[in-house]
């Protein structure tokens, strides 16, 4: 695989799990269920850690 593809296939990684916070960033604020938002919000904060890692070329703990 070129260099090039390798870079591809990470951008597509990268924007898969940015889509995926885009999503659930909706479903936050358009239908939770109530009880939810401790779990919503550890969940987006685990999901924030990898996609700050993919951009940045930082390991996710």
């Amino acid at each position: 695989m070129s260099a090039f593809e390798k870079l591809v296939k990470h951008a597509k990684k990268v924007n898969n799990f940015e889509h995926l916070g885009a999503i659930c960033g909706w479903d936050n604020e358009a239908m939770m269920p109530s009880g939810g938002s401790q779990a919503r919000a550890e969940a987006m904060a685990e999901l924030n850690v990898h996609v700050h890692s993919a951009k940045h070329g930082t390991r996710a703990c």
